[in-house]
């Protein structure tokens, strides 16, 4: 079946209210969760959902809390995001870097104490629409390997850059530092459960992997997913968890596991990003910097393809593609998926809505 997009977030918005979330954050909320589904990022759209009100449910995320500036120095600051949900604390400390540049020109915002806030690139993509270059940068708990070891230290610890572009789109990337990402496991095993991962995904000492016993042994810290690139991804990984824990003093590696890896007497994540932006017009004016981004993806989408029937596609075109798709036609959801919307109150939304629609 299909939601429409209009629908996906009211029905969001509706879920978060019902466990506690103000309104005044619902909004952010349920825009940056079907950012994801919209631009393509299946695994952290509507199948977050029932994630992030379970963390909710059991006191991993405070949702009475509030995120706070807790050191300004002009082009830089801390923000202490109170272990409230991840989407409100990365929207302040991305408003905060966003004016800080307009100000100065460039700005860094690093963040402790946040949990999981939704696709990277919601962030960056952000500061474009100011016409920034923005970045955005965060660690999780542990789930990856360092080359040649079998223990999950670092988070799958994403990195997201986007640029304004005279194009469509923003130049936009938005990669785990992982082969796989934890989400897509999850997905997997929901779907296929018994089928095996592919060898160059986990690391474990034992290579009889399906889905679902990588994910659950994932969780008890016996298998470990890959670094992409070998050594190069590893590296980029620790330096992304650098960035989001040294400069706040913030946590890091085994310090991120929380109440579902056993630790019962604090059970928040603490999770640490990290936010940068830059103003093109401290080096030319914006309209000039926006055609010089588009004549790079334009000369990539013009070299020659592999195959004639192929098109060559450059960062930020699949995410624009897929939003394009999702307007006309709404969110595919799956059987598995749309039984724990149900859960999560779907039917009732429904009848809640339809009734208002016909008043």
């Amino acid at each position: 079946m299909k939601i429409s997009l209009v629908d996906a977030i009211s029905f969001s918005k509706w879920v978060f209210e019902k466990h506690n979330v103000p309104t005044k954050h619902s909004d952010i909320c349920a825009d940056v969760l079907i950012s994801a589904d919209e631009l393509g990022f299946k695994t952290h759209g509507l199948s977050r959902l029932g994630y992030y009100i379970k963390r909710i449910k059991d006191g991993v995320i405070k949702v009475e809390n509030e995120p706070e500036l807790i050191r300004d120095k002009k082009s830089c600051g801390i923000v202490d995001g109170k272990n409230t949900l991840g989407q409100i604390v990365g929207k302040f400390a991305m408003d905060i870097a966003i004016k800080k540049a307009e100000q100065h020109g460039i700005s860094c915002v690093a963040v402790k104490n946040s949990s999981h806030y939704g696709i990277a690139s919601y962030y960056s993509r952000y500061a474009t629409e100011k016409n920034l270059v923005g970045m955005s940068f965060t660690n999780a708990r542990p789930a990856v390997a360092p080359v040649y070891g079998l223990e999950p230290k670092m988070g799958t610890n994403p990195y997201a850059i986007a640029f304004p572009s005279d194009m469509k789109f923003p130049f936009s990337i938005d990669c785990a530092t992982s082969i796989w990402q934890r989400g897509d496991l999850e997905v997997r095993a929901r779907q296929e459960p018994n089928s095996y991962v592919p060898g160059c995904a986990i690391e474990s000492e034992n290579q009889n992997l399906t889905f679902e016993r990588s994910l659950r042994w994932l969780k008890k810290g016996i298998a470990a997913l890959k670094p992409v690139g070998g050594h190069k991804g590893y590296g980029l990984s620790v330096a992304i968890e650098l960035m989001c824990s040294a400069f706040q003093s913030g946590a890091y590696m085994s310090k991120l596991s929380g109440l579902y890896e056993g630790n019962e007497d604090d059970p928040s994540y603490d999770i640490g990003h990290f936010f940068i932006c830059v103003d093109p017009e401290n080096f030319t004016d914006i309209k000039t910097f926006k055609k010089n981004v588009g004549d790079v993806l334009r000369e990539l989408k013009n070299s020659k393809p592999k195959k004639q029937t192929e098109d060559i596609l450059v960062p930020g075109e699949l995410e624009y593609l897929s939003s394009q798709k999702v307007h006309k036609d709404g969110i595919e959801i799956n059987a598995e998926l749309f039984d724990e919307l149900k859960k999560l109150g779907y039917e009732t939304w429904q009848k809640q809505n339809t009734t208002k629609n016909s008043k």
